[in-house]
């Protein structure tokens, strides 16, 4: 099943957010065991990486993170017709917006984040990890 994985699932585990962490680490094992298809938005990329490189204070730990996920996750492109539709969404968060839109354009099947209150108006499934992993099994 190939699912986006919202930014603050792969801060969970990359910072090892002790309330977080076990779901989010759950799965991401389903996707290295390639039982789920994990993607992750291209916007995703670059804010993972600012604000890991201000967590580790460390560029090269930063880097290494991105190519990391790189490997594990297949990227999303965002380009101009996603963000557009995005925009003519008028959610209250933008950045959820344009990881929705990435995601209907992929055809994603689901979508899992701890904030799926913001995705209240999804045609796409939202789950959060524990709720998706308690589906899956």
């Amino acid at each position: 099943m190939k699912v986006l994985i919202d930014t603050n699932i792969i801060l969970d585990v990359c910072f090892e957010r002790a309330e977080f962490q076990d779901y989010s680490t759950q799965i991401f094992s389903l996707i290295e065991q390639k039982k789920l298809a994990g993607c992750i938005s291209a916007c995703s990329v670059t804010d993972i990486y600012y604000l890991a490189r201000k967590q580790f204070r460390d560029k090269e730990k930063a880097l290494w993170t991105i190519k990391r996920l790189s490997q594990l996750f297949k990227i999303l492109k965002a380009d101009e017709k996603s963000i557009r539709y995005a925009v003519d969404l008028h959610w209250s968060d933008f950045e959820d917006s344009v990881q929705y839109s990435v995601a209907k354009q992929s055809h994603v099947k689901a979508i899992i984040t701890r904030n799926t209150k913001d995705y209240s108006q999804s045609q796409i499934p939202v789950y959060t990890p524990a709720e998706f992993l308690k589906l899956t099994a």
